[in-house]
């Protein structure tokens, strides 16, 4: 029951972050709340959106005693080396209310095209392959 509260909580803190709102992010085993902040939302490059790739993770955030984030480790990984680049950059950005010592944190985070109101990017045309397209025009009724 309580890691469904804390995985509860920790949903919320990150759909809440997007918004750029101080969030409750987890509640470490010492008893008291991580804050954070200011959080950036990690960017769904459109080379990855244009690839289909999606996936979930799971990051770990080092936290330092002044609030700041000392490293992030990937504890599931997106299933894209892109993704969890993006990833790790945005969440080494983020800044928590000091919790007076080093504490860590876990955060999921979902690459979704068809949940995360990113809409499917189009298509390039297909490259003319060397072919030259015809054009018939009507001379005589000029």
């Amino acid at each position: 029951m309580r890691s469904v509260l804390i995985f509860t909580s920790v949903l919320f803190a990150v759909v809440t972050s997007s918004f750029g709102q101080t969030a409750n992010v987890d509640k470490p085993s010492g008893g008291s709340a991580v804050y954070a902040t200011y959080t950036v939302k990690p960017e769904y490059p459109y080379f990855a959106r244009s690839r289909h790739m999606h996936g979930s993770g799971i990051f770990q955030l080092h936290i330092r005693a002044d609030g700041t984030v000392s490293s992030v480790d990937t504890i599931q990984s997106t299933g894209y080396f892109e993704l969890d680049e993006v990833s790790i950059g945005a969440f080494s950005k983020w800044r928590f209310r000091a919790p007076g010592r080093p504490t860590k944190v876990k955060l999921p985070i979902n690459f979704s095209l068809s949940h995360g109101g990113f809409p499917r990017p189009p298509l390039p045309p297909p490259p003319n392959r060397g072919k030259v397209r015809e054009v018939h025009e009507d001379l005589t009724n000029r």
